[in-house]
């Protein structure tokens, strides 16, 4: 009878394996604690960014409220006329009762006014992360919130300004260069004269010159009528730079209407309203080049031109926000963007 011979490597495991397992059990553990930390960062970035959008809606789409703690049942919508009163509390919104984006200007002045009051000055923004319950044990935030032009985008910031050149809103202390959560709100303004930089009904046939800056908040020509449809009938809109010094000059033409080969107005295919915002900023960016690059020197003066010929316009220019609708209507209203930014601090 034959005994089996025992094989001497039986029961023992290839380097291969041992090799396998052994990589296999470093990626585990790696990958272990490296996980928490990559959840925690997609945690706090949500947690930012949700706090940036619930400021943004409070001020946007609430009107606010108030309540006298004195007694109770006096209360209501209207804080901006309350706040300053004894045993009053308030959360501030912006909005007009009623109409969500549409920004309510005495809200707009007593919100800047609260926020002078409680905190010393517009940057400091204690009160307003107390207000809007931006501060808790375990976070602690900054905001910053800033009316800005729609032309503005995330790296290039402008601010609304009225025509004294301050800016409308800009509360909370200067954005830092970090990480940081932004939310945009489109609201609608009141078109109050401080908001509007030129307006003019210009008659037919006249050269009409705006010193201005860009970029622009917004622009808009209204065609409205003709006092001889038996003639030409155009406009011209132009942007001009110069440098008062040395004189040179130069222009770019950024929009035209109407013919100047025929011997007839057609003004049915011309009245109407025209937003030249876009067409005005662009064309400066491009004017601003040609200038720079031709006379190596920079422009000290800026100016829009509109050429008018047989037709009765209205044109106006903002640096607050675009011109919606027609400024001699109750319907029209200035649009800026309300940015909202949050970051840890």
């Amino acid at each position: 009878m034959k005994v089996k011979e025992k094989r001497i490597d039986e029961g023992r495991l290839s380097l291969d394996m041992l090799i396998g397992l052994s990589i296999f059990l470093f990626a585990f553990i790696f990958i272990g604690q490296f996980l928490p930390s990559v959840f925690a960062d997609a945690r706090s970035e949500i947690s930012v960014f949700a706090e940036a959008y619930k400021v943004s809606v409070l001020l946007t789409e609430d009107p606010g409220r108030w309540i006298n703690r004195a007694n109770t049942s006096e209360k209501g919508f209207h804080w901006e006329s309350e706040w300053y009163k004894d045993n009053i509390s308030f959360r501030p919104g912006l909005a007009r009762v009623g109409r969500a984006g549409f920004i309510s200007l005495n809200k707009l002045m007593e919100f800047k006014n609260a926020t002078l009051h409680y905190g010393g000055s517009y940057a400091n923004d204690t009160w307003i992360r107390d207000v809007f319950g931006l501060d808790s044990p375990s976070n602690s935030y900054h905001v910053n919130i800033s009316l800005l032009i729609p032309y503005s985008t995330s790296y290039n910031q402008y601010y609304s300004r009225n025509n004294s050149g301050q800016n409308v809103l800009t509360i909370g202390p200067p954005i830092p260069n970090k990480k940081v959560s932004r939310y945009e709100r489109l609201v609608n303004l009141p078109v109050y004269s401080d908001f509007i930089q030129h307006y003019a009904n210009l008659p037919n046939n006249v050269n009409y010159r705006i010193n201005s800056t860009f970029p622009l908040g917004g622009a808009l020509l209204i065609v409205r009528n003709t006092s001889n449809i038996h003639a030409q009938c155009w406009v011209e809109v132009r942007v001009n730079l110069t440098n008062t010094t040395s004189l040179n000059s130069t222009y770019e033409t950024v929009y035209e209407l109407g013919d100047r080969v025929g011997s007839t107005c057609d003004i049915t295919n011309l009245t109407g309203i025209y937003p030249l915002t876009r067409e005005l900023n662009e064309g400066y960016e491009e004017v601003y080049e040609n200038f720079t690059q031709t006379y190596n020197e920079l422009p000290d003066n800026q100016s829009v031109v509109v050429r008018i010929k047989n037709l009765n316009c209205t044109f106006a220019l903002s640096n607050v926000g675009e011109i919606i609708g027609d400024l001699s209507s109750n319907e029209a209203r200035i649009v800026s963007k309300l940015v909202v930014t949050v970051w840890e601090g």
